[in-house]
């Protein structure tokens, strides 16, 4: 699906950067998560990074080896892929994989004038915690 979603779409198109920014916590314990719900989290948190990654990579070692040019690989994480929180077991070991991911591909892409940075994001109320407010979570004014 994405290989053709870029080849019809994209690939004429001089991409620099790809910030990868998809993802959602299901919050609940582990034993009472259905398959569906880990499925469907683990596949929104994970596949996108992976598989647009991949699509772009071609795309941004030709431009550093042909004309000098430099990429980023962007990635949106967590601090729960450091510090697994209870109830959020599924999306701290997706955010893991994420890390995980974002270090390979620094050491796979050195040479190759590709920038790899995955960032850890702590408590921020959105969307999806439904701007549930707590002591240590940034509000979105702050940043207004």
């Amino acid at each position: 699906m994405y290989e053709k979603i870029y080849k019809e779409n994209l690939s004429d198109i001089d991409i620099s950067v790809l910030i990868n920014n998809a993802g959602y916590a299901q919050v609940g314990y582990f034993n009472e998560l259905s398959e569906q719900d880990v499925h469907t989290q683990l596949t929104c948190n994970t596949y996108p990074v992976i598989l647009l990654t991949q699509q772009l990579l071609r795309s941004f070692k030709s431009r550093y080896t042909r004309f000098g040019k430099r990429s980023l690989l962007a990635t949106t994480s967590s601090i729960a892929g450091h510090y697994p929180i209870p109830l959020l077991g599924v999306y701290s070991a997706s955010k893991k994989f994420v890390d995980s991911f974002s270090w390979a591909m620094v050491a796979e892409l050195g040479g190759y004038g590709v920038d790899v940075c995955a960032w850890q994001a702590g408590t921020v109320t959105t969307k999806l915690n439904d701007y549930t407010s707590d002591a240590l979570a940034s509000t979105p004014d702050v940043y207004a």
